[in-house]
């Protein structure tokens, strides 16, 4: 009885430890030599990318319910030095899943939303919400009104879609306003 107990104790142990020692190798092994260069995607933006307006930082936090994070990891995982070469789907997920947690250990949400404006692809080998900005609107994004601005976040959930499909655009910008309350 005495001998079970004790094993019991250290399946419990491990059951506890190695999926937090995976977690910590993974964060050194992958997640640290990439933030440097990640912190560097973030100032190759233009100005207001870099420091994005008070309105596009509500509109961008409100397209994605699952926070900053999520969308900044696949940029991230996407356009990261050394590339991603996942061997298999489930590494592929593992890393998705796994590196949002992360990124809040490593980034400032100010560095996180400077990363996600002047890197998301918007279509058309065009990355950054200032860009979407002066094609959709021909302003840049501090003279964005509500739904100029909820329309530029909308754009980069899917860049080709939208560029041909309007009513789901208008749908989806609709969506991001009625989360922020300023619904139509």
């Amino acid at each position: 009885m005495h001998f079970l107990r004790r094993l019991l104790i250290y399946i419990a142990s491990a059951a506890l430890v190695l999926p937090v020692g995976a977690i910590a190798t993974f964060d050194m092994l992958w997640l640290k030599p990439r933030i440097e260069a990640t912190k560097e995607l973030a100032k190759n933006g233009a100005p207001e990318e870099r420091n994005p307006p008070e309105l596009i930082t509500e509109m961008v936090l409100a397209s994605e319910p699952r926070g900053i994070n999520a969308l900044v990891s696949r940029i991230i995982i996407t356009q990261s030095t050394p590339y991603f070469e996942p061997r298999s789907m489930l590494r592929w997920h593992l890393v998705g899943a796994i590196t949002p947690y992360l990124l809040k250990l490593h980034l400032s949400e100010e560095e996180l939303l400077s990363i996600y404006c002047s890197r998301v692809f918007v279509g058309s080998r065009s990355f950054g919400l200032a860009s979407i900005a002066q094609k959709l609107f021909n302003k840049e994004l501090s003279k964005l009104n509500n739904t100029e601005a909820a329309t530029v976040a909308a754009w980069p959930t899917a860049p080709n879609l939208f560029s041909k499909n309007q009513a789901a655009l208008a749908k989806h910008r609709d969506r991001i306003l009625n989360r922020l309350g300023g619904g139509i």
